[in-house]
């Protein structure tokens, strides 16, 4: 890892589906947030105004944190003029950067010169699809793909020195290569690369052999969540300098959560390497962080580890699609109303109110706490006669936790640390000054001038009153200094004073942001006006990169951008056709395999193989050499998938 990577800011990046979230994410600890705006975002339920967006930006710069807009979706023709309309008015609005896929925007001179991020859509999966997408001088950050392992990390980080590295750490998973998932959009017509994917992987499914017999069944396609928490220093030496929560769907309570627990191990981390956050002030939650207390399909590292083959089983969630929570124990002796818990803990502590999961080999179903005795649980139902009690040998997981919710309901806290000083400047005139504990350093002044001075205020009761910061962002870290004499002050005189510091030292850290944000579009506007350097790709990167449907090309100026870089587009995708056939296309790539996940690697299965739903029937080709998968569509059965 080069020093020019060393010496970046490393940045804890948070989800954000509305300006609320975005808020407590702030003052849990993130250093940046990202956010959709009212189109063209891969969420698309996960909308917001122009305003909410202008408002969580000035809120995340007040310390020194960053708003980053999610444009990732693939675009058509007519929809180019749109998204290059709102980019400026995101611009307006002093966002920090904006999160692409589609390369025809790239290809468009009128584009703000705000920094952009290639998208994990863009399925940044080698170092010669980094170095590609880094030479066109167009992006200042890359959004790998979700399932590297650390060394193929590294790789592509030594490739682009020029370029952050942005990883996912927590979150959901695709099962899917990042960017290359069409079987949505062929099942029922709704595209992840569209931004309404309906999450067919979660579906329940059916695996058959070449002979019709039933090998298994379950929710074969879906992932566990992920969660690198005993990885993130690892990844600091792999050199990642964003980390990344998925989660733009998740409310305010999983932000605040997964935010803060990851601040801590962060913080942690950095101070063991010399590296330093890339915004400022101290956040205070009212509960211990704890992620399995959050939404979770269970964990797993998503591969990161898995730098042989064949890769360890371990990613599957076949029985659920469900938040599992925390692991309680086993259900054991089932009566009429409950059942008692063995669980590895003498007493967990469970409350009235709290949801529980059970789970069977392929079945799965929710109960409430009602009362308890000991380890004897009762559950509760508006219906008595459909009150479902666990068999025996059931696990019981815990994914609503009543104390805990509430405890995330109260506000978070994030202050900046600043020094108060009262010193003597000239004969009859005084300064009362605030530094900011920032990198700037920045200070606001108060003057006195023909004070009187202090008969009954010591310099104790001055500075205790200067103290007093109240509802501002700011709170006194150090000591005040004192080095003048004390003058009379009325109560009312030192809190106007004190507000008076706080907004104007408030308002230079905002000043030294926008300088900033104008500074970092004077270089991206320089850049853009230069001739890129696309013409000295080698051969062996340029046939890296797909031509076909894979290529998520959709509309003329991604065509025009691909051919500036000596590639010719053979195949648009299929997205924006009025009748797409998806029949016999591959409409899914993945490390995931369901023999290595029902340890059947090594068996003698009949193939080729197939999953089926109610939805559609699939064909399956086991890619042993890299242990994956790779899913073709067969058709359609009963209806289209509905979202789970």
């Amino acid at each position: 890892m080069g020093n020019e990577r060393v010496r970046r800011k490393i940045e804890l990046l948070s989800p954000a589906r509305d300006a609320e979230t975005a808020t407590a994410a702030i003052l849990s600890g993130a250093d940046a947030v990202y956010m959709g705006a009212e189109r063209f975002g891969a969420r698309e339920n996960a909308g917001n105004s122009l305003e909410d967006i202008a408002k969580a930006a000035e809120f995340a710069h007040q310390f020194g944190a960053k708003l980053y807009v999610a444009l990732n979706t693939i675009l058509s023709d007519s929809e180019l003029d749109d998204a290059v309309k709102l980019s400026k008015e995101l611009d307006d609005a002093k966002v920090d950067a904006l999160i692409v896929q589609d390369m025809g925007l790239l290809a468009r001179n009128d584009m703000p010169p705000l920094p952009l991020h290639a998208s994990t859509q863009c399925h940044i999966a080698s170092p010669g699809k980094a170095l590609f997408l880094a030479k066109s001088g167009k992006f200042e950050t890359l959004v790998l793909a979700r399932e590297l392992s650390l060394n193929e990390i590294r790789d592509i980080s030594n490739a682009v020195p020029e370029c952050g590295i942005e990883c996912f750490v927590h979150g959901a998973l695709c099962v899917s290569f990042s960017g290359q998932c069409h079987l949505s959009a062929a099942i029922g017509g709704r595209s992840g690369n569209r931004g309404n994917c309906a999450q067919p992987c979660r579906e329940f499914y059916s695996l058959f052999d070449s002979k019709g017999r039933k090998l298994a069944e379950g929710r074969l396609l879906s992932l566990k969540d992920m969660n690198r928490s005993a990885s993130v220093g690892e990844m600091l030496d792999a050199g990642v300098s964003s980390f990344k929560i998925e989660g733009r769907l998740k409310d305010s309570g999983y932000v605040k959560n997964i935010t803060a627990h990851y601040r801590k191990i962060l913080d942690e981390e950095m101070s063991k390497r010399g590296l330093v956050r890339s915004s400022f002030g101290e956040s205070r939650t009212a509960f211990v962080p704890s992620p399995e207390k959050s939404f979770n399909r269970g964990f797993c590292d998503c591969g990161l580890h898995d730098s042989t083959l064949p890769r360890r089983p371990g990613r599957a969630a076949f029985d659920t699609p469900k938040s599992r929570g925390e692991f309680l124990g086993i259900a054991r002796n089932p009566f009429k109303g409950g059942f008692f818990l063995e669980s590895k803990y003498s007493a967990p502590k469970i409350s009235n109110g709290d949801g529980l999961l059970f789970v069977s080999k392929n079945e799965s179903f929710g109960g409430v706490v009602n009362g308890m005795e000991g380890k004897k649980i009762f559950l509760g139902s508006r219906d008595r006669s459909k009150l479902r009690i666990p068999k025996d040998g059931w696990e019981v997981w815990r994914n609503f936790d009543f104390v805990f919710e509430k405890s995330l309901e109260l506000p978070a806290e994030r202050r900046i640390g600043v020094e108060i000083s009262l010193s003597k400047i000239e004969e009859n005139k005084l300064e009362i000054r605030m530094t900011a504990d920032t990198p700037r350093r920045e200070s606001s002044s108060a003057f006195l001038e023909n004070f009187e001075l202090a008969k009954n205020q010591s310099p104790e009761h001055i500075s205790e009153s200067l103290k007093k910061l109240g509802s501002t962002i700011f709170f006194s870290k150090y000591p005040v200094k004192i080095q003048s004499p004390v003058p009379f002050l009325k109560a009312s005189e030192i809190n106007g004073i004190r507000r008076e510091l706080a907004e104007s030292l408030r308002m230079k850290i905002l000043e030294n942001a926008e300088r900033d944000r104008s500074e970092s579009k004077k270089i991206r506007a320089k850049k853009n006006s230069e001739l890129l350097e696309r013409q000295n790709l080698s051969e062996k990167i340029l046939r890296e990169i797909p031509k076909d449907m894979q290529a998520n090309v959709s509309n003329s100026r991604a065509e025009k951008f691909y051919a500036s870089c000596g590639i010719k587009i053979e195949e648009r995708s299929l997205e924006f056709e009025k009748e797409p056939n998806y029949s016999g296309r591959k409409v899914m790539s993945t490390r995931h395999c369901i023999l290595r996940e029902l340890g059947a690697c090594k068996r003698n299965v009949d193939k080729p193989l197939r999953l089926v739903s109610e939805n559609a029937s699939l064909l399956l080709k086991i890619d042993c050499k890299n242990c994956g998968m790779e899913i073709f569509f067969e058709g359609r059965r009963k209806k289209a998938p509905s979202p789970v």
